[in-house]
């Protein structure tokens, strides 16, 4: 379990609570947790996967793409029938779920990968 709270106080009476109820061990601040990689600095905390993008970019054989600041062009017209169809559509779908997934830390590219699905 992951407490995030501004109030130190609160948090040490929460934690008290628990420990009444339950059997806990407490680890400090998280750095890592569930793949998710977090950071904390004045500004805020960041929650990023960077891990799991690199994974998945050898996974399929993308370490040397290249990045680029939109990740989908504008107005671009997509269209279930055009095209070639798959012989297999699991690599396609494995791919498209593993981008739902990362989603979730990477609100930029959640419309891209709806529009993909």
């Amino acid at each position: 379990m992951i407490i995030l709270w501004d109030d130190k106080s609160e948090i040490r009476e929460l934690t008290e609570s628990l420990h009444q109820a339950f059997k806990l061990k407490e680890l400090g601040e998280a750095s890592y947790f569930l793949g998710l990689e977090i950071e904390r600095s004045k500004h805020g905390i960041l929650v990023s996967q960077q891990k799991y993008i690199r994974n998945l970019l050898s996974k399929y054989q993308f370490e040397n793409c290249k990045p680029c600041a939109t990740p989908m062009k504008q107005n671009l017209k997509l269209s279930k029938t055009s095209g070639d169809l798959l012989d297999d559509q699991t690599p396609y779908q494995t791919i498209v779920g593993s981008l739902r997934y990362l989603s979730s830390t990477r609100p930029d590219i959640a419309y891209v990968v709806q529009v993909v699905s």
